[in-house]
């Protein structure tokens, strides 16, 4: 009997390789978190910085400063707009929060200093320099650092405000034009204001605020660290979920085939085997003849 054979048909599907779609790790969702709040911050502290220019055309008391502030808020809102941009190109968040933070103590130090220049003379006590709108500016620059889920910037942005508050109170009220007067100290105060409101319920005031907006900012980052936590696990938990499924498919698909394969090899075998009987035969029955 001739030993060859017709191969039997294979038909085998290929190797699955499955890869995962889900490449992002639990830390790189929560820097992307983080980056789409910076930004959001970094677009509400232009708004800020428009607001305050334009605010300063009708409280500032001289031309002078409402050209010298407008021009100043006007430079910071550039600044946030090249930061901005900075962040839409990918930068990491934590240094352009951390610059935009020291901005913004940059800017804070400087209205004193633009103040000083403009309203100061050889009469006028240096207490003015803390009645202006510098507390209100210090709670909307904290208010607007704690938007960007970092509790550290608020936290510079405070220490930052309530130095400077505190130096300049300690400043105006050891003032060498007030003379060592408590009542010219009362009337350089004016409006029911005390040294000690000034020195050092102010500034407390200003810690308090900025404490809640840091401890409201690391809530929030806990939160959203939680809530990308558990985004991460269900993505994982659907990519396995997903590749349990195709193994499924797969498996049924070669089941499929190998039957499909045992049916088509059993009728050519039978073909086989009996063209070689019939060929066996023909030979014998030429071998009688002959």
């Amino acid at each position: 009997m001739p030993s060859d054979r017709i191969p039997a048909i294979t038909i085998l599907p290929p190797t699955l390789h499955l890869a995962s779609t889900d490449t992002s790790t639990a830390a790189e969702l929560l820097a992307e978190r983080e980056r789409v709040s910076l930004i959001w911050a970094t677009r509400i502290r232009m708004g800020f910085c428009l607001f305050a220019s334009l605010l300063t055309l009708f409280v500032a008391g001289r031309r002078s400063e409402a050209i010298v502030l407008g021009l100043l808020f006007l430079l910071f809102f550039l600044l946030q707009l090249f930061l901005l941009r900075r962040l839409m190109a990918g930068a990491r968040a934590d240094h352009v929060g951390l610059f935009g933070t020291l901005a913004d103590v940059a800017i804070l130090c400087t209205l004193p200093v633009i103040w000083h220049v403009i309203y100061s003379n050889e009469f006028t006590p240096l207490l003015h320099l803390s009645k202006h709108n510098l507390t209100a500016t210090s709670l909307a620059l904290i208010t607007v650092n704690g938007l960007a889920l970092r509790p550290l910037n608020p936290i510079v942005m405070t220490v930052a405000a309530v130095a400077l508050h505190v130096f300049l109170a300690l400043v105006g009220i050891f003032d060498s034009r007030l003379g060592g007067s408590s009542q010219a100290l009362l009337e350089a105060l004016g409006d029911g204001m005390s040294a000690l409101d000034l020195a050092f319920v102010t500034p407390v005031i200003i810690a308090i605020a900025g404490a809640f907006v840091a401890l409201a900012a690391h809530a929030a980052r806990s939160t959203v660290h939680e809530a990308v936590g558990r985004e991460h696990a269900e993505g994982q938990l659907r990519q396995q979920q997903l590749e349990l499924v195709l193994e499924a498919k797969m498996a049924a698909v070669s089941d499929l085939v190998a039957g499909v394969e045992h049916e088509v090899n059993n009728p050519l075998g039978a073909m086989r085997s009996s063209t070689d009987t019939g060929t066996r035969a023909v030979s014998r029955i030429r071998q009688e003849l002959e």
